[in-house]
């Protein structure tokens, strides 16, 4: 009878896969769609706010160039500066209306009334300017002609004063308005940003609702009936095998028959001998191909055993080697426990050379911790690598291992410079290092031939192992920086820091792996195999001391019951327990089974691990828990510290002038200021007075907190002696100053103890005549003209700091320089060319930074602040910055 086969829950499968796959495809395109409309959004609100940044500036421009146009004399120079002023008009017409017109479209359904207000009020102050400035120029033109005629002109220089006076207030109030636009646009912008947000949440919720239903109300379902169908089928082809095989033997039974008919009684005799020898032997030979197929299938299973058990011992050995070459020891730093590690893993995967880099999350960047077999110049190069930068850096990024096991004809592109000679190397890896799935650093290693698939599995078991470390002596290195940086503020909890110095070491061995010992015990519980750490946790000499053993006997005697009784190990879960070693010593132990089929038999493994270390330290927990709570408390405190520095650090930056209104008189300038700490000792000053631009770099004694209040008063008192006592000329201002810092820090009575002062380099140039005037208090000026540097030296003494002398008075020199086209000024503070750095830590040197100087005069000067920061990163390294640094260039 035709058996007929059901084929309906394939179909039905089907449809519900496509089905359910049509719905995650609809999801991630809804996904897709709101990514894309945010990025869109988003880049409008930023081109509003660019221009709105551009119309300040232009609106600056405009108010330089007035002022220029106001003072010039000369018909020629007046012209081209008439010309230049119509053009920066030009171009604020030209923003002003691609300002208007993406405002229009961004604004089209949006309502903002407070932006709405602001838009009209700076409308309302655009036009105004427009015509007064067309009517400034103007009546400057007629003021050139009425000179040169020889008429009066006192009436049209009143009206050229009341039109400057009147665009200088407009543009004032426009710059205020713009800069409130700026703000409501990002206040806009973050508000639709966090709306879009939301719904990006609300699709992801609903992804993972869907996920979930399609898994227990579409796949369920259709499992079970694929698994019932597929078994009806099995069953109907088991009873056509049986319905086949018993016509087979009815048909052989017929010819049986039908031959006995045909010959006579002794033929039938002798071929029933026969057919009954030959029934016998083939018997004989069926049960010695069953024995011998019973042996064969026995050796496999054995081999297969002995290959995983191997595989086994050969992870488990491994990973218990190299968790004991990553233990700290007491004086271990990031770097040392780097070396020691590569030492150890380089030579056993048959490498060739290895560099481990760590994840340092505040520069978002990898730099060297150890290295094996690389030459110093090959990992100077290396010694810093930003995020996609190479394929070191692309690792890092993406996260994802990169493997090369045949470079062939490529092998010269991954060169290993090795300590002896360069190797080209056949197999390369670079595996990311993790830690809770971030990124912790990156591990790169070349060998001469390629990995095999176990060594390439060991080492992704590895890289958590050493990610966590990585992540964790970094976390240690930045405490260790953060206690010495605070210690003036700890004195009171001196002793409660030296006790948790002292339990440091204890609380890095909970971090660490806990070695198991496994067993390998049959169903009656004898043991069949082990691995060497049991052998060891245990106490026994020697590996076949544990064969024919049960397991029950590791465990100590009055635990024994418990265990067999209750059938402890049934569930699979961890249970605390007492092991009892070989001499009869018991430690703490933790046990676990779980079942293991190795080809057809069932194998139980047993962990073992030993918790003596875990109990000692819960007794210690009390005691640490409230060393943490005198740590908290020292946190807050230094958070409190923090602050208040915070806050002097926006008082400094408050007072610092703008490197754009720097640039008045000049072509070109640029301001590199770095302090060492959150405030700075370092400032830099400008003021114009008449035809004077004046501008310092002054260095007060100290840096922090201290240098930060000198400072203020240094600026405050410069601002009194030039913008209110009217001083031009650097060498009075010098004295003048001198004499001011002495009386405000009583350093004139002879009992005082005040050393404090300033070094500072002070320059004027008088915009209309192009000549430069210097003076200085310890600090120099550097002049470069034509590929060499002019130096102008300062006085050998500071400013202030309780200066004594019978043999010197303070008299500062005053420098004249007459500048030429191209000629680069650059003044500056003693922290750049005294930071310590490079390969030997030593001094920059003022003759370094004079070299650097004269190597960059080809760029343009905000290229030169870009590579005078870059060289001074590199020179620093790892290194800590020890001055507060700050670079000025100018350029005529």
């Amino acid at each position: 009878m035709q058996q007929r086969y059901d084929i309906s829950p394939t179909a039905s499968f089907k449809r519900s896969y496509w089905f359910a796959l049509g719905i995650t495809a609809l999801l991630f395109f809804l996904g897709y769609y709101l990514l894309t409309v945010t990025l869109s959004e988003e880049s409008k609100y930023i081109s509003l706010m660019r221009l709105i940044s551009k119309q300040t500036l232009t609106n600056q421009e405009v108010d330089k160039h007035i002022l220029l146009l106001q003072n010039c004399d000369q018909d020629k120079t007046c012209s081209r500066q008439i010309q230049n002023l119509e053009q920066v008009l030009e171009n604020f017409k030209n923003t002003h209306e691609i300002l208007h017109k993406r405002h229009k479209q961004l604004y089209k359904v949006k309502q903002n009334p407070k932006l709405d207000s602001l838009y009209e009020m700076y409308i309302a102050y655009y036009n105004p300017i427009i015509t007064t400035v067309k009517t400034f120029t103007q009546l400057k033109r007629e003021l050139l002609v009425a000179r040169s005629a020889g008429k009066q002109t006192n009436l049209l220089e009143r009206k050229i004063d009341l039109n400057i006076k009147k665009i200088l207030y407009q543009e004032e109030s426009i710059t205020e308005i713009l800069r409130e636009m700026t703000q409501a646009y990002n206040l806009d912008t973050e508000t639709y940003i966090k709306n879009i947000q939301f719904y990006q949440i609300f699709v992801l919720l609903f992804g993972l609702l869907v996920l979930l239903l399609e898994a227990l109300w579409l796949f369920k379902p259709m499992t079970d009936k694929l698994e019932k169908h597929v078994q009806e089928v099995r069953e109907a082809h088991e009873d056509a095998e049986r319905q086949k095989t018993e016509v087979t033997h009815a048909f052989q039974q017929l010819q049986e028959a039908e031959e006995s008919a045909r010959r006579n009684v002794e033929e039938l005799n002798i071929s029933h001998e026969k057919l009954l020898t030959a029934q016998a032997r083939l018997q004989e030979v069926n049960r010695e191909l069953i024995e011998k197929n019973w042996e064969i299938q026995e050796n496999h299973d054995l081999r297969q055993i002995n290959k995983e058990l191997e595989e086994a011992r050969f992870f488990d050995g491994s990973l218990s080697h190299f968790a004991e070459v990553m233990r700290w020891q007491p004086n271990d730093t990031i770097y040392t426990w780097s070396e020691h590690l590569l030492q150890e893993l380089v030579p056993f995967f048959n490498g060739l050379q290895g560099v481990l880099y760590a994840y340092d999350k505040e520069k978002n960047s990898l730099f060297v911790t150890g290295s094996f077999a690389t030459d110093q110049e090959t990992l100077f190069h290396k010694s810093e690598v930003l995020l996609g930068e190479n394929l070191v850096g692309q690792v890092a990024k993406s996260l994802k291992p990169i493997y090369f096991h045949e470079l062939n004809g490529q092998a010269k592109n991954f060169l290993s410079a090795t300590a002896t000679e360069v190797i080209e190397p056949e197999a390369l890896i670079i595996q990311p290092l993790l830690f809770h799935h971030q990124l912790a650093g990156v591990l790169e290693m070349t060998s001469l031939e390629a990995w095999e698939e176990r060594y390439m599995q060991l080492l992704k078991r590895m890289s958590e192992g050493i990610g966590t470390n990585l992540s964790n002596l970094q976390d240690q290195m930045h405490i260790n920086q953060l206690f010495a940086d605070s210690q003036m503020a700890q004195k009171k909890l001196k002793r409660s820091l030296i006790k948790i110095q002292e339990n440091e070491e204890r609380f890095r061995k909970l971090s660490e792996l806990t070695q198991e010992g496994l067993l390998f015990v049959q169903e009656e519980g004898i043991i069949k195999d082990w691995n060497s750490i049991v052998v060891q946790m245990m106490g026994f000499e020697t590996e076949k001391s544990l064969w024919n053993m049960h397991y029950i006997e590791l465990i100590a005697p009055s635990y024994r019951f418990e265990i067999e009784s209750q059938n402890l190990l049934a569930d699979g879960l961890l249970h605390e327990t007492v092991a009892q070693r070989k001499n009869g010593e018991t430690f703490p132990a933790e046990i676990q089974s779980r079942a293991v089929t190795y080809g057809q038999e069932s194998v139980t493994v047993i962990s073992i691990r030993d918790i003596t270390i875990r109990k000692r330290t819960e007794k210690e927990l009390e005691e640490a828990n409230r060393i943490a709570s005198l740590a908290a408390e020292l946190e807050k405190k230094n958070k409190d510290i923090l602050s208040s520095i915070e806050y002097a650090r926006r008082i400094q930056q408050a007072i610092l002038p703008s490197d754009k209104i720097i640039g008045k008189g000049f072509v070109e300038n640029f301001v590199l200021y770095m302090p060492r700490d959150i405030v700075s000792g370092d400032f830099y000053w400008f003021a114009e007075k008449n035809e004077h631009s004046l501008i310092a770099a002054v260095d007060c004694t100290g840096h922090g907190v201290p240098g930060a209040f000198m400072s203020i008063i240094g600026y405050s008192n410069l601002n009194k002696i030039v913008v209110e006592q009217g001083y031009t000329e650097p060498d009075s201002i010098l004295r003048k100053l001198d004499r001011d810092i002495t009386a405000v820090l009583k350093q004139q009575d002879s009992d005082s103890e005040s050393r404090d002062g300033m070094d500072i380099a002070l320059c004027s140039l008088n915009v209309f005549e192009g000549v430069l005037t210097f003076a200085g208090a310890q600090r120099p000026m550097y002049v470069v003209r034509n590929g060499a540097i002019i130096e102008f030296k300062g006085d050998s003494f500071p400013i202030g700091g309780n200066f004594k002398s019978k043999k010197k008075k303070k008299e500062f020199t005053k420098h004249e320089i007459a500048l030429e086209k191209d000629d680069a000024i650059y003044i500056f503070s003693d922290g750049y060319p005294d930071q310590f750095g490079g390969l030997e830590n030593r001094k920059f040197m003022t003759k370094q930074f004079k070299e650097l100087l004269i190597r960059i005069q080809e760029y343009p000067l905000e290229e030169q602040k870009k590579i005078l920061k870059r060289e001074f990163d590199i020179w620093k390294g790892t290194h800590k910055q020890m001055d507060d640094v700050m670079v000025i260039g100018l350029k005529f």
